[in-house]
């Protein structure tokens, strides 16, 4: 699909190619820890990936809402186990103690 306004047009796809160069770009930085200063975050289950998302999966996937540049409303995505509900956040000392 192509979206066109006064003489410019953009393809859908590098439309979509660019808002998730900037959602990766608008990630956490630093650890969100009070008082850690680490800025060396890893990518983390806001669930845990062997209890509840486990639970609900059907064949190793689950569905959450993705937002789009080109919808108004976020739509209903397939994600594998690995991608669903991660987030970067805490550095690798503080991952599990938020957890526990």
């Amino acid at each position: 699909m192509t979206i066109s306004k006064e003489n410019e047009s953009v393809n859908s796809d590098e439309l979509i190619k660019a808002w998730e160069q900037i959602s990766r770009s608008m990630r956490i930085h630093k650890c969100l820890y009070p008082e850690c200063k680490s800025d060396h975050v890893i990518l983390s289950h806001a669930f845990q990936k062997n209890g509840v998302l486990t639970q609900i999966s059907e064949n190793g996937e689950v569905y959450m809402p993705k937002p789009r540049p080109t919808d108004m409303i976020a739509r209903m995505t397939k994600y594998g186990l690995k991608k669903a509900t991660v987030f970067s956040g805490f550095c690798g000392k503080y991952v599990y103690k938020k957890l526990a």
